[in-house]
């Protein structure tokens, strides 16, 4: 068995080994990285590599080296692995709940990760992506809990990558959009540690086209916005322009579900017709879809009645009455579905 130690990385690596991923996208900024383990400082291997190291607390025992083996086995491999060893966050979009909407620089990552630090609204199937191995910590909230604050969450974010890990950071939709991305971000990066944000799909946008509705369309609208309810009229320090809000032509509202009456009301109030067509959305493109559809005047009262769960998303606009003939979702053949807080709680212990 061959060991062979760089002068300027506290870990070994020896041979052989015999199984691994034959790819991996690791820093590879434009595609795969393809690089040799001569560029690592090492001259021959044979079938695997293991890295073995440890760096604070978290110490660890992790695979290093990626290969496409030849049926022959001989020793040309090609070798697909990141240049520095030190470790890295990515900060990827699960998408709007269901499992198969995640994209597949996302998914590669995620099977890739030493952690995965995932949110609520992450579906239960997509955390199952991840190594068996691998360590895994549900840091999700709620509108009416927080399993951690987001200052905690940012410090473990820092803690991992420090430490060497590949950490996957799943957050529902797109990471940009209300997602904290920002705050992780300037964390990691006034850190001196690497990042990479990956997009997702947003259930800004994927809400409303499970309920048939399209955010713009020729001849309806031709604009939309995209506002969180946590900033909702009224709210002390807010620099939300809600008159203006009121005049574009597509308004999405995220997080909102809880203070409808009072959007609703301060867009009429603004100069929005009453009569605009709006909806609420519940639980999109899940098992559990449901959707209410009323004029801006009669929402909240048909909401009242619907008590639909979170999360949920409002839209408002005339693209909301292309609703009803263009519909295809049919929730009840979809099998995924929103894990209950309490349950991944439970789970978590």
């Amino acid at each position: 068995m061959l060991t062979q130690r760089r002068k300027d990385a506290k870990f070994s690596l020896e041979v052989p080994i015999e199984s691994f991923v034959s790819e991996n996208i690791w820093d590879a900024p434009h595609g795969f990285d393809k690089l040799g383990f001569d560029k690592l400082g090492f001259d021959k291997l044979s079938h695997r590599a293991a890295l073995q190291f440890s760096q604070g607390f978290f110490a660890l025992t992790k695979l290093c080296a990626l290969a496409s083996l030849r049926q022959n086995r001989n020793l040309g491999v090609t070798v697909t692995r990141r240049q520095t060893l030190s470790g890295k966050a990515y900060l990827i979009g699960a998408g709007p709940g269901r499992p198969d909407l995640i994209t597949v620089r996302g998914l590669n990552l995620l099977r890739q990760a030493d952690v995965v630090l995932y949110d609520w609204l992450v579906a239960p199937q997509l955390v199952a992506q991840a190594r068996p191995n691998a360590i895994q910590v549900f840091v999700g909230k709620a509108h009416d809990r927080h399993k951690l604050e987001q200052d905690t969450i940012t410090d473990l974010l820092v803690e991992y990558v420090r430490a060497g890990h590949h950490v996957a950071r799943l957050k529902g939709g797109d990471p940009s959009v209300f997602g904290h991305v920002a705050e992780e971000a300037q964390a990691l990066a006034a850190a001196g540690l690497e990042f990479e944000i990956v997009p997702g799909v947003s259930s800004a946008l994927a809400a409303p086209a499970y309920a048939g509705i399209p955010v713009t369309s020729r001849g309806y609208s031709t604009a939309f916005a995209v506002v969180t309810g946590h900033e909702a009229p009224g709210k002390a320090d807010s620099n939300t322009e809600w008159n203006a809000l009121a005049h574009i032509p597509t308004l999405i509202v995220l997080m909102g579900l809880h203070r409808v009456d009072l959007v609703c009301t301060t867009l009429i109030a603004a100069g929005r017709a009453a009569s605009t067509p709006a909806a609420v959305i519940s639980r999109a493109t899940t098992r559990e879809q449901r959707v209410v559809r009323a004029t801006l005047a009669d929402l909240p009262a048909a909401l009242h009645a619907a008590n639909l769960p979170t999360p949920a998303i409002l839209i408002i606009g005339e693209v909301v009455g292309l609703g009803a003939a263009l519909e295809w979702f049919v929730p009840s053949l979809v099998e995924e579905g929103f894990e209950a807080f309490e349950q991944i709680e439970q789970r978590e212990l």
